[in-house]
Order: structure tokens, then sequence, then C-alpha cells
């Protein structure tokens, strides 16, 4: 590393003290120059300090790639003021005071946030970049048309779920992490929004979600232990492969690929699940898959 790199690095943690993040476009830019880093060198500089743990910087918008954290404890409060345990955190009182009382219902009972109340709560600064900062890490997703927004970790009520499936995913090799399952769900809201499909099909629990793909194709998929199980209507294989792509996306850029899973299927002359062989090209009627998990 470049002894100008350092200089870089130190200009940019100098301002801890005062700021929680700097933007790159008017801050982060005018340090550069004065320490003679071309545009290059500068957005190679953050990647390296990212990769680090020194600054938390992500370039997948526009409005994540203008915000360079330096104090990380700004992001855990700021996302902390959405999920969190109403129960114990929250003052219904202080939101109805300013006209958000039904909002806020719907947020802690429902998983559905409306732009005023994430406005309310990260104090109108930076919504934009949370908004993308969620959304990136499938946290949140977008709620149809309606310009409200979708986080399934927020849900409390479970779903007692049928015992027919026809594959499941299998991850008692390792384990199912707390909140992955959220997070597929999540992929499959935008995966069902950005496709145009029916949104008001979506039925989902803490532990369960019923959506259509496309021609009325009916997807369930429930957590149960240490599996994933899906069950669907028709074109299995292609269903399934779309299932694993997502969870191979969210391994990727959640979990540094540290998880393995099997996927199964059920063979129905035996009753037995047996290692998925038949991979399929998935469908791309309804939604082309690679570059809708490219754009996350």
């Amino acid at each position: 590393v470049s002894i100008r790199w350092m200089a870089f690095l130190d200009k940019l943690v100098s301002f801890k003290g005062s700021k929680s993040y700097l933007e790159l476009n008017r801050d982060v830019n005018e340090l550069a120059i004065e320490i003679g880093l071309s545009t290059q060198e500068r957005e190679m500089a953050l990647e390296l300090f990212h990769e680090r743990g020194l600054i938390f910087h992500l370039t997948a918008t526009e409005a994540l790639r203008n915000i360079v954290v330096i104090k990380p404890q700004w992001l855990i409060t700021a996302l902390a003021k959405v999920i969190r345990d109403s129960s114990v955190h929250v003052d219904l009182r202080e939101f109805r005071e300013a006209g958000l009382g039904e909002d806020v219902t719907e947020l802690f009972e429902e998983g559905i946030a409306s732009r005023d109340i994430l406005e309310y709560l990260w104090k109108h600064d930076q919504i934009d970049f949370f908004i993308d900062l969620m959304k990136r890490t499938m946290l949140m997703s977008e709620y149809g048309s309606s310009g409200n927004f979708f986080i399934p970790s927020l849900l409390h009520d479970k779903h007692e779920s049928c015992d027919i499936f026809s594959c499941i995913f299998d991850f008692s090799e390792t384990f199912l992490p707390h909140g992955l399952f959220q997070r597929l769900v999540c992929l499959c809201m935008e995966y069902v929004s950005r496709g145009k499909a029916r949104n008001d099909s979506f039925i989902v629990y803490k532990n369960f979600a019923r959506f259509e793909r496309f021609r009325g194709q009916k997807v369930e998929l429930s957590e149960h232990d240490q599996i994933i199980r899906l069950s669907t209507s028709e074109s299995a294989n292609d269903t399934i492969a779309v299932m694993e792509s997502m969870l191979f996306k969210i391994n990727s850029n959640v979990l540094n690929d540290r998880l393995k899973w099997q996927t199964l299927v059920l063979d129905e002359s035996t009753g037995n699940f047996e290692p998925w062989q038949e991979k399929t090209q998935i469908d791309s009627t309804f939604l082309n898959l690679a570059n809708f998990l490219d754009s996350l």
C-alpha cells in the first residue's frame, strides 16, 4: 500500500469525531484531490479499505456509492430503528402524535413499511442509502407498485404448513442461519414484483410464504428446523433452480460463501428424498433470473 493511500485513509478516519459518513462526490473527492490521487486510485483505495473493514462502502447503486461510512455504529443504530422488538422498543403514542399510527401498526404487525415511516425513523437522513442498503442485504424488498416496502423479519405469526412438499434444502451439514429464510422470501417478493405477477397472491408468515410465479403457478416455501421445504403446482425443476440460484446469491452476498446445503427432491416411486440431479434451464418468460440477481 502506497504512502499516499495511507495518508488518504488517515484523512478519512480523522472525521470520526464529528461525522458518521462522508459523501463521495463532495468530501471524499476533495480529500483524494488534496492527497493527489486520481479517480481510479481513489476507487481502488476505497475498495481495499472496505475489504479490510476499515470503512464501509458499497457501489451497487448511486445512493450506496455516494456514501462512505467511517463509523459503522451509525449503520447499526439506523437499522435497529426498523428491525426491533416492537413490544419493548416502540412507543406507539409517539408515532400516533406524528400522524403515523397506521403506518407503525402496519410495519410491526405486517412487515410493510411506508416511505413516511422510514423517513421518520431515519430522521430524513440518507433515506435512499438505507433503503438500497436493506435491499442489497436482502432485508427489504419493494412491495408491489404501492411505494411501500416489505420487511419479513418483522413478522411474528407462524403458519402450520402442510407436510406435502416436493423438495427440501437441507442445511443440517452446517446450520440454517437465523434470518436466511426471510432473506429468501425477500428475494421472492422482489422477483414477483419485477415480473409483474399478482402481488396480492403473496401470503407470508414468519416461517412460511406462498406466491404465484407466472401463469398461475403456485409456490410454497416453509422453514422447519434445519431445512427449507418447497412445494409447487408445476414446473418443479424450474422452480427448484430458481430457489437454488437465490440461495447461492444470499450465500455469496451475505455469508461469504460459508453456507452449505443439499438440494433433495422427492422420489415418488420410493417416497424418499434423493439428491437433485436434473439441472434445468430456467424459464425466462416471467423474468430473466440472472439479470435480476445481478441487479441486486
